[in-house]
């Protein structure tokens, strides 16, 4: 059973035997984690730092590099973390902000992981180019695989609103993923991969616990709190410019 929640993940490293250093630089990510994701949702409704926290304790259990297992826990950050300032944030700074949290060697991972595309035609030409890959770029995709793999824990894919789709799309991913992870040699997550699709396969569909929303990405709900306090924010900037305006107009 892979961890979903911070506390499983650190009780999983613990059992691991990590270092006091290795335990300080994941919970150092999972604290960068909490602000970028707060809100966000999967497709099927699960919390997205459920998703990075499963994704984050495979990695852990297939590879057991803790700069990787921190990864797991930014892996998307540079494409779906909130950095502030409504998305308008350089990339200069949000490396930064990345390395200066988790370390040079995470924030490397984390870009190349939003660097590496993904769709199932780019996965069979990854397995005829991890043999020439280096060490990183093959965690790089084992991470990728593990991203998908943690979509699928309990049949998640089915509870997405085109979940009849995904269904008969589980032999093919099955298949893409167990062979990649074949290629990258790694038995342990491949069997996982076996084990998890089987469960899916077998899993019935309830169409009364889909997602009524036709989202076919991760989606970000605010709290209406926090939805009246960016209004509050916008409309005292926009009094705060035409003020100027008027103040320009008048010394002009």
């Amino acid at each position: 059973m892979f961890a979903q929640t911070n506390v499983q993940l650190y009780n999983q490293l613990i059992r691991d035997g990590c270092t006091a250093g290795d335990l300080t630089l994941i919970r150092r990510a999972y604290e960068l984690a909490v602000p970028l994701f707060t809100g966000l949702y999967r497709p099927s409704g699960k919390t997205f730092m459920d998703h990075v926290v499963g994704t984050a304790s495979i990695i852990q259990e297939v590879q057991g590099k803790p700069a990787l297992t921190a990864a797991g826990l930014l892996h998307s950050a540079y494409s779906h973390g909130d950095f502030g300032f409504a998305g308008c944030v350089s990339a200069r700074v949000r490396s930064k902000r990345m390395a200066e949290a988790v370390g040079d060697e995470v924030e490397a991972y984390v870009r190349m992981y939003d660097e590496l595309s993904w769709s199932s035609r780019r996965a069979r030409e990854l397995q005829e180019q991890i043999d020439d890959m280096t060490p990183a770029w093959r965690d790089v995709v084992s991470l990728r695989v593990a991203n998908e793999l943690e979509d699928h824990l309990n049949g998640g894919t089915l509870y997405c609103y085109n979940a009849a789709r995904h269904k008969n799309k589980l032999e093919e991913r099955r298949e893409m993923l167990s062979d990649l992870a074949c290629r990258l040699g790694s038995t342990e997550l491949q069997n996982e991969i076996d084990r998890v699709f089987a469960e899916c396969s077998s899993q019935p569909l309830a169409p009364e616990l889909l997602q009524w929303a036709g989202r076919s990405r991760s989606y970000r709900i605010l709290p209406e709190s926090c939805r009246r306090s960016a209004w509050l924010y916008a409309y005292d900037m926009m009094k705060q410019v035409l003020r100027r305006s008027e103040e320009m107009k008048r010394t002009a």
